[in-house]
């Protein structure tokens, strides 16, 4: 089993204390010290992963140049780029109220998508059986139009319309388990059939896209009518109703549109140690949806899955999730799922049997 990792070596670039005082966004975000989306993410999450022996267990991807522009400008306008370039350029700023751009930044992201590009092609070659871009900033926000959410630009849909220049790939099905809904992918997607967007996340957690609030009656429009699904979860959700979730309505989605390639928003904000987490989110359960999309890509997309990194704040949880999914994804013995445990009947469960109800009965995938 041969897992490819990236990384992007210049991230340290993108950090809100490199940026010139601007008050243009004179707000709440620009009084944190440091900004919860910090360099600090990335280098603790990579130094465990070398001191616990991770690092020497797979093949780390290194890249000599960056990714073309016209990667970015598949998925994202030519505005945004140009605004993103500028400040970037010059001393930094506040793109929207609590997303930065710092000196540097422009490279990071390009630098990010250079990687994500090189671990699709190793995929694809069968150079490598799945893959796991640690970068950051995250994506999933990240509109064609319009950074935020302390996002930049949208890493996973660059990665998903990557895929699809190549004649192999024709279905694909993105897996966004961070807390929040990402608007910005289903924005991106959501008039399409060849991406299903799939989000399982808080209700009622991000409300900067008055568009898309990730709704369950969310399903796509035009002709993607039908391939996005959102599964908005009350605060308090468990372990046990993710992987309800997963088991009920990911994998009989994934039976339906049998994806060539599986891409994961792998956030782990939603962890019970996450200062911005209102679930109750521990390490086994990330293992467990892992193991659910391991054997979707098993079945279906000839093990092709990748993993790319989203949000995720407090360090120890970041590192010790990231640390599990790494162990599912080098495990080589046959795929099992866990078995699912009865539920309390508690008013969490009640709710989230409810909502997984309304999907299978007013979904058109399971029509």
């Amino acid at each position: 089993m041969t897992i490819a990792l990236f990384y992007p070596e210049n991230h340290f670039l993108h950090d809100s204390n490199r940026i010139a005082k601007n008050n243009l966004y004179n707000n709440y975000w620009q009084t944190l010290q440091p900004h919860p989306e910090n360099p600090d993410r990335l280098t603790r999450v990579l130094t465990d992963l070398q001191q616990t022996g991770y690092l020497d267990k797979v093949k780390i991807l290194h890249l000599p140049s960056l990714c073309s522009i016209y990667d970015i400008l598949r998925v994202h306008s030519t505005d945004l780029l140009q605004k993103i370039y500028q400040l970037s350029s010059q001393h930094g700023g506040w793109i929207t109220a609590g997303t930065y751009v710092s000196p540097g930044s422009f490279d990071t992201i390009q630098c990010s998508a250079a990687g994500i590009g090189g671990l699709i092609s190793e995929i694809l070659c069968e150079r490598a059986d799945n893959a796991f871009a640690l970068i950051r900033p995250p994506g999933h926000h990240a509109t064609t139009r319009e950074s935020m959410g302390f996002c930049l630009v949208n890493n996973v849909a660059i990665g998903a319309t990557c895929a699809l220049q190549n004649s192999d790939i024709k279905r694909i099905l993105i897996v966004d388990w961070d807390l929040h809904h990402g608007n910005g992918t289903q924005e991106i997607f959501e008039a399409r059939r060849d991406v299903m967007y799939f989000s399982v996340h808080a209700q009622n957690t991000y409300s900067n896209d008055p568009d898309r609030k990730g709704d369950w009656k969310e399903m796509g429009v035009g002709d993607g009518i039908g391939y996005s699904m959102n599964i908005p979860l009350p605060a308090g959700c468990k372990d046990i109703h993710y992987i309800t979730v997963f088991h009920k309505l990911l994998i009989p989605l994934a039976e339906t549109y049998q994806p060539n390639l599986i891409i994961i928003s792998a956030g782990f904000d939603a962890h019970s140690d996450d200062p911005f987490s209102c679930m109750q989110i521990t390490t086994f359960g990330y293992r467990e949806m892992l193991r659910v999309c391991r054997y979707i890509a098993k079945r279906y997309c000839q093990n092709r899955l990748l993993l790319i990194l989203e949000g995720g704040y407090n360090l120890n949880a970041l590192s010790a999730s990231v640390q599990a999914c790494f162990d599912v994804l080098l495990d080589t013995s046959t795929i099992k799922l866990t078995p699912l445990t009865a539920h309390f009947e508690d008013n969490i469960s009640i709710e989230v049997n409810g909502l997984i109800n309304s999907l299978r009965g007013n979904h058109p995938i399971f029509r």
